[in-house]
């Protein structure tokens, strides 16, 4: 019975604590203008209220920038932890790349590697920076390098290790211990700015070093003509106040969910009891196939409602592998007519079909189901028939071998 009841109380720690943080109200921290902590964007918000600009919060994606004015600033903090709470697609990679383009400015501001950053050819070294010396303060000042309406403050107080690779077109505006930390990339008629530290925007940093007024200095250069100052809060870690969760707790039946969620536990535990001798193990266990792993894989994406981000990263990988196969950029053309004089007529039918198929599909914030299947087995086709690297002799209906 004392063995049982540690037993029980274990699971009571394991099951109930995290469920605990998950529903509490404010559990967790984000960096949208929403969270009024230190990792949050509301003083910097609420700052830019103050001096009479227009600030919106983005919580369902960045799709609201094809019904947004050119001329805008777009601030887009990482969300705190190892890993994006919320993926930037393709899809918006790309309306967020037209946008910039047209005449506004994007502010990427990440401790960690950004879809968009690689577009343009910036890179991010997760330990570029020393670490400070301890029993001093934890912050530091980078120095800026270039004359520049965002340079004519005091120094950036910066805490992180990250640093920017920059582009051959990319100005370094600040840099720490000869790493760059802020640059300014021209996309078009507008401006990618990039910042390798977080810090710079939170609450608890703003007020240190030229922090608050950099950020002042930037809105007040670039905010032009009809343009808005907008937060990608989704993307910064804050939920879009739907779901399961965010409508009990606007309705008040957060605590009856709470039980219900013990009482689960409890029935868990209990059908979990065995009654008999446990079985010594099998000698030998067949492995499991692959395909059984594509499958879980596959529930996963499909339980979780990501077949965007699935789309996003089956368009990635096709679109190298044939650049690598070719010898041609995507976004340069050409690929058309090396896939006909190459592969021969029916390969470029069917590079046509999955051109038009991720077209359509990568710009719906849910693709249908069919139609992503479909799509997935015609890049698997087309890959295994016209892209495999050991494959000797063209398949039989080509008009002609592949080189």
């Amino acid at each position: 019975m004392r063995g049982r009841g540690l037993v029980l109380l274990l699971a009571l720690v394991v099951v109930l604590i995290p469920v605990g943080l998950v529903l509490a109200p404010g559990a967790g921290s984000d960096r949208s203008t929403l969270d009024r902590g230190p990792e949050g964007t509301a003083a910097l918000a609420g700052v830019l209220r103050g001096l009479g600009h227009e600030v919106e919060s983005l919580r369902v994606g960045l799709v609201a920038l094809t019904r947004r004015p050119v001329g805008g600033v777009l601030i887009m903090p990482s969300a705190p932890g190892l890993f994006p709470s919320a993926v930037l697609g393709e899809g918006e990679a790309r309306i967020l790349q037209q946008w910039v383009e047209a005449g506004s400015t994007a502010v990427v501001v990440t401790h960690y590697p950004h879809f968009l950053l690689d577009e343009v050819g910036i890179g991010y070294d997760w330990e570029a920076l020393e670490r400070p010396p301890r029993g001093g303060q934890r912050w530091r000042e980078s120095l800026p390098l270039l004359p520049h309406p965002l340079t004519l403050g005091p120094p950036l107080a910066v805490k992180g290790r990250g640093g920017i690779e920059p582009g051959d077109e990319s100005a370094t505006l600040y840099a720490l211990d000869r790493v760059p930390v802020v640059a300014a990339h021209p996309m078009g008629k507008g401006t990618l700015v990039v910042v390798s530290d977080p810090y710079v925007v939170t609450n608890a940093g703003l007020g240190k070093g030229g922090n608050l007024e950099f950020w002042v200095r930037l809105v007040g250069h670039y905010l032009t003509g009809e343009g808005t100052v907008m937060f990608d809060d989704l993307h910064a870690g804050a939920s879009d106040g739907k779901g399961v969760v965010a409508y009990a707790r606007r309705s008040g039946v957060l605590p009856a969910m709470f039980l219900v969620l013990f009482a689960l536990a409890l029935y868990g535990w209990r059908a979990g009891t065995r009654f008999g001798a446990v079985l010594p193990p099998a000698d030998v266990r067949n492995p499991r196939a692959s395909s059984e792993l594509v499958h879980a894989v596959a529930g996963l994406y499909e339980r979780a409602d990501l077949r965007g981000h699935a789309l996003a990263v089956l368009s990635r990988r096709f679109r190298r592998a044939l650049e690598r196969r070719s010898g041609l950029k995507w976004d340069r053309g050409g690929l058309d007519a090396w896939t006909a004089s190459e592969l021969g007529p029916e390969a470029a039918r069917q590079f046509a079909r999955i051109r038009r198929g991720f077209g359509s599909l990568l710009g719906v914030d849910r693709p249908n189901r069919e139609d992503t299947l479909e799509l997935a087995r015609l890049v698997s086709k087309f890959e295994t028939t016209w892209l495999t690297k050991n494959r000797t002799s063209a398949p039989p209906d080509t008009e002609r071998d592949t080189p």
